[in-house]
């Protein structure tokens, strides 16, 4: 009579010390069930079954929508207590109390997650509207622009359903699709700059695809960023063999500023290029050295003054330029400034 009364007095109270005597009163019942069984004694045993119910009321009652819509790693303590406390009372139910619970968590989360897919609904419909434009005429300019708002939209549809599966499918699908527009119209982000955003740009869509997938239960194969990187790379070499060849035409044409300027072009892909094409690049800005000396020599010999000047503040850039390829090989003499220093000293 002393447990009937204290377990009835608890009720539906869903405070944290309400659930250590609920607990606790699972443990009474678990004992009082032996003690009945073996003495065959239905009646108490039907008593006992009955307090069970009273205690399962208490528990099913603290789990609710605000309650799970907190998130797992807020709810998950609390939940492991009264699954704990369901599991004892497992032992003294015909009807398993932990499947009961189950069962009524199931039901709230389907609540939860067609809540959480209307929600959303809208958002993954304005991700294929962004979609659907960037495809239009003249609109591929803005590609970078337009996968960082489609990887934004998506993040804040994911952040919102964290658990549903058809928003997770729903997202991949959209992803999926982008992906393979994005690496399909390379043309459109030809320039290094643009290169480095959409490589940076698909690390960003592989990381939220691989946690899309984990909602389902399945992988994101194969992954965008190594595409894209070797796209970057083949541009890379692509660059680097058109501007070296149009250089080396224009130091034969003795058109050492026009050559200057292929390099310059050169320098945002240099990065890429570094560790595949440094002797390419430093024989080339050898022979542009070699070919300011000298025509700066042969201006100073011929008392050409302003020829003269105009190769000096062409050294300066050289040398400014040449120390923007980082990593390349140091240049087996002077700097160009210097070494037209030291020629003119011995005219």
């Amino acid at each position: 009579e002393t447990v009937e009364k204290q377990i009835k007095a608890i009720g539906l109270k869903t405070d944290d010390d309400s659930l250590q005597e609920v607990a606790g009163h699972a443990k009474e019942l678990q004992s009082l069930f032996e003690i009945f069984a073996s003495a065959s004694d239905m009646r108490m045993l039907e008593q006992v079954q009955e307090l069970s119910d009273v205690i399962l009321r208490n528990l099913l009652g603290r789990i609710d929508l605000p309650f799970l819509q907190r998130g797992p790693e807020q709810y998950k303590a609390a939940l492991d207590s009264i699954m704990a406390v369901a599991t004892d009372l497992d032992a003294v139910r015909a009807t398993k109390a932990s499947k009961m619970l189950q069962s009524h968590i199931d039901r709230l989360n389907e609540q939860i997650q067609s809540q959480q897919e209307k929600a959303v609904d809208p958002i993954i419909k304005k991700i294929q509207v962004m979609r659907d434009k960037l495809k239009q005429p003249g609109q591929g300019k803005n590609l970078v622009a337009g996968t960082k708002d489609i990887l934004d939209s998506a993040e804040r549809a994911f952040k919102a359903a964290p658990e549903a599966k058809p928003v997770a499918t729903g997202l991949l699908e959209q992803l999926v699709a982008h992906s393979i527009w994005v690496l399909q119209s390379e043309a459109l982000w030809s320039e290094a700059e643009a290169c480095d955003q959409v490589v940076e740009l698909s690390k960003g869509l592989d990381d939220l695809a691989e946690r899309l997938v984990k909602v389902l239960q399945a992988t994101w194969d194969p992954p965008i960023t190594p595409q894209a990187e070797r796209l970057r790379q083949r541009k890379a070499s692509e660059a680097c063999e058109q501007l070296v060849a149009q250089a080396q035409k224009h130091l034969d044409a003795d058109e050492g500023g026009e050559a200057y300027h292929c390099l310059a072009q050169l320098l945002p892909w240099w990065p890429i290029l570094k560790s595949s094409r440094s002797l390419e690049v430093v024989g080339l800005f050898s022979k542009m050295q070699s070919f300011a000396r000298e025509a700066f020599l042969t201006a100073a010999k011929a008392g050409d003054s302003a020829a003269a000047e105009e190769i000096r503040g062409f050294a300066t850039q050289f040398d400014e330029l040449r120390g923007k390829f980082a990593g390349l090989p140091a240049a087996s003499g002077r700097p160009l400034g210097e070494a037209l220093e030291a020629g003119e000293a011995k005219i």
